[in-house]
C-alpha cells in the first residue's frame, strides 16, 4: 500500500479509483477541499448501496499535478457471507463477527452456501470495478480535465478483486480436471502437467494474498470457499483410476518411444497434483477457527 493512503483499521480495501491529471489543484486549498467533498458525497451512498453501510470512503491527494486516490474500505468477510446487506451497524462488531464466523462454517460444509458465497464475491469484485471507473469519471467531470490532461487512470478492486481472481483460477482448474478422460496419450499428459503447475501457482498466490484480509473471520471465509472446492477434486474418479492403470501398463514395457516416455511422466504429474491438493487443504486449515476443526473428513 502506498504511504500516502490513509488506512482504516480493521477494514480492507474493497475498491480504489486512482487518477493522475496534469492540472494543479494545490495552489488553492478551497478548490481541493471542495473537490474532496464532492467526490466523497458521490462515492459514499453508492458504496453503501453496493457493499452495505459499514464502509468508509477516504480521499487522498498527492501534491504536484493532481494525483487522487479514492478508497472504499469495508469488511471482506461480511461481503462474502452476505452479512453486510442485512446487518445494521448498530448490531455491533461482536455480533457481526459471530454471524460471519457462523456462515463461514456453513460455507465450509455446504456446497450451496459455498456457491452463494462465490457469487457474492464475484459480483462484489465487479461492483468495485464499476464504482472505481465511475469515480474516476466523476473526478474528471469535477476538475474539468480534458483527454490531453489525463496522465493515468486506474480502477482497482482491492482485496475483493484478488480473492475473486483466486476463485476464478480455481474454477478453471476444476473444469479442466473434469475432462481427464483416462486415456494415456500426449494430450492427457500435457493436461495433467498443466493442472499440477496451475494448482501449485494458485496455492502460492493464496499464501501471498490471504494476509491482506485483516480479520481472522475474513480469512476463514475465503479459506472455506477454496477448501469446499478442493473437496470436489476426487482422486478416485473412474477416469483417474483408468489413467493410472494404463500408465502402469506402459511402465512395464522394456522399451518405449519418446511419446510413451511423456505419457509415463503423466503418472508423476498426476501424483504431484494430488499431493498439491492435499497440501493446499492443509494450508487452508490453518485459517479455520479451532472449534471447527475436523468437521470435514
Amino acid at each position: 500500500m502506498a504511504d500516502y493512503i490513509t488506512k482504516v483499521e480493521g477494514k480492507e480495501i474493497l475498491g480504489q479509483a486512482y487518477s493522475h491529471l496534469d492540472i494543479d489543484f494545490f495552489k488553492d486549498d478551497n478548490q481541493r477541499e471542495n473537490l474532496e467533498r464532492l467526490i466523497k458525497s458521490y462515492v459514499e451512498p453508492r458504496a453503501k448501496f453496493l457493499f452495505g453501510n459499514d464502509i468508509d470512503v477516504v480521499v487522498d491527494f498527492e501534491e504536484g499535478s493532481l494525483k487522487s486516490t479514492i478508497t472504499v474500505w469495508g469488511i471482506v468477510g461480511s461481503i462474502i457471507t452476505g452479512v453486510a446487506q442485512y446487518k445494521p451497524i448498530k448490531e455491533g462488531v461482536i455480533e457481526i463477527d459471530k454471524d460471519i464466523r457462523a456462515i463461514a462454517s456453513e460455507i465450509w460444509n455446504d456446497d450451496a452456501k459455498a456457491a452463494e458465497a462465490k457469487k457474492n464475491l464475484k459480483e462484489s469484485a465487479e461492483d468495485a470495478s464499476r464504482l472505481a471507473q465511475a469515480t474516476n469519471l466523476e473526478v474528471l467531470f469535477n476538475t474539468g480535465a480534458r483527454s490531453c490532461q489525463k496522465i493515468r487512470l486506474e480502477k482497482r478492486t482491492g482485496v475483493i478483486g484478488r480473492a475473486a481472481h483466486l476463485i476464478k483460477v480455481l474454477d478453471g482448474i476444476k473444469n479442466d480436471y473434469k475432462i481427464i478422460d483416462g486415456k494415456a496419450d500426449i494430450r492427457q499428459s500435457f493436461l495433467v502437467a498443466s493442472l499440477y503447475y496451475r494448482m501449485a501457482s494458485l496455492k502460492n498466490e493464496f499464501s501471498q494474498n490471504i494476509n491482506k484480509i485483516e480479520s481472522d473471520d475474513g480469512q476463514f471465509c475465503l479459506a472455506a470457499i477454496i477448501y469446499r472446492d478442493l473437496i470436489s477434486f476426487n482422486e478416485n474418479q473412474p477416469a483417474l483410476i483408468k489413467l493410472r492403470y494404463e500408465i502402469e501398463g506402459y511402465k512395464r514395457l522394456s522399451d518405449f518411444n519418446e511419446d510413451q516416455k511423456e505419457i509415463i511422466a503423466t503418472h508423476e504429474n498426476l501424483s504431484n497434483l494430488l499431493k498439491e491438493i492435499k497440501s493446499f487443504k492443509k494450508l487452508l486449515e490453518e485459517y479455520f477457527p479451532k472449534q471447527t476443526e475436523n468437521v470435514v473428513a
